[in-house]
């Protein structure tokens, strides 16, 4: 079980836009990716910009990795709270 090496300030907003995850083995995470792949895009992200193709690719590729799985959870919490205001037990609802 590890954190990611990140400031108060950076784990506290991390947070809030729900980008942390904690994986199974209860490891810190970027959401949508696994510890080591973390622990890599933290480190390409903190550069200034990537010195080859090969690491802004790859940075580009867990970028959007971690950017849909940490959207996918913020649109479903914002449909849980819209639904829950409207009166509908689960969303999407049934048929």
């Amino acid at each position: 079980m590890s954190k990611l090496q990140l400031s108060d300030a950076e784990r506290e907003y991390l947070s809030w836009s729900r980008a942390l995850a904690t994986d199974s083995d209860g490891n810190e995470t970027l959401r949508g990716l696994d510890a080591a792949d973390s622990v890599e895009y933290l480190r390409l992200a903190k550069r200034e910009r990537p010195s080859d193709a090969g690491s802004r690719d790859r940075y580009l590729a867990l970028h959007a990795r971690h950017e849909i799985a940490r959207r996918t959870i913020v649109v479903a919490e914002v449909d849980a709270r819209n639904a829950e205001k409207i009166g509908i037990a689960r969303w999407p609802p049934e048929n």
